[in-house]
């Protein structure tokens, strides 16, 4: 049996052995949300597959500690009574910047969802009109594990994404623009979002890596 934890350097790091019918040949090595994430083929040899992650423990070891530093950053600030908005670490003082001068940290998640309705949805009708994509509506709300959905040409956002760099948070519109021409995730809408989204590959690496504290904090 697949182990279901690895020990380097002192740190143990939980392993989720993901296998799937889709993919045919390579393996993936992914950390998200403290958890290190294997994919590989359906039928493969899993002696074979511990072998490799012997092989990348040093880079598995490098990505735990930056998560690690992520969330910790996270929870001093939350302890500090400050908070991100478009990944800028705001208090009380500089808030009132943004229009909320009477602020108190119970209604925080009211001006969130203020602040990034106004934003999210300015920015997702520009978008599409820059590209030439028509959509339905523009729904914002809280959803405890995703960032986003498109369903019927209406797209809907996570308002908690207005705590993301700004050239992620339209590197997610972008994504579900993307959807109102193609469906599905086949290699034609990957060619489609990458056409959008000129730095596709650096925003997604650091959407996974910085991502997962939105949904937790």
């Amino acid at each position: 049996m697949f182990p279901d934890k690895i020990n380097i350097k002192n740190e143990t790091i939980p392993i989720f052995l993901n296998k799937s019918i889709n993919r045919k040949r390579t393996l993936s090595f992914k950390i998200t949300d403290l958890w290190l994430t294997i994919k590989s083929p359906l039928k493969i040899n899993e002696t074979k597959v511990y072998e490799i992650l012997i092989k990348r423990s040093e880079w598995i070891h490098k990505n735990w500690i930056k998560q690690i530093n992520l969330k910790n950053d996270l929870i001093n600030h939350s302890k500090s009574e400050s908070f991100f908005y478009k990944w800028e670490i705001c208090n009380a003082e500089s808030i009132k910047s943004y229009g909320f001068t009477d602020f108190n940290y119970s209604d925080l998640n009211i001006w969130y969802k203020k602040q990034a309705s106004q934003f999210l949805i300015s920015e997702t009708n520009n978008l599409a009109q820059i590209n030439n994509l028509k959509l339905n509506n523009i729904y914002i709300k809280k959803y405890k594990r995703k960032y986003w959905q498109c369903r019927w040409n209406d797209i809907f956002l996570n308002y908690e994404i207005i705590k993301l760099p700004v050239q992620l948070i339209k590197h997610i519109i972008l994504h579900e623009l993307s959807h109102l021409k193609h469906k599905n995730h086949s290699k034609n809408f990957w060619d489609f979002l990458k056409s959008l989204d000129k730095d596709f590959l650096i925003n997604k690496k650091s959407l996974s890596e910085k991502g997962w504290f939105i949904l937790n904090s």
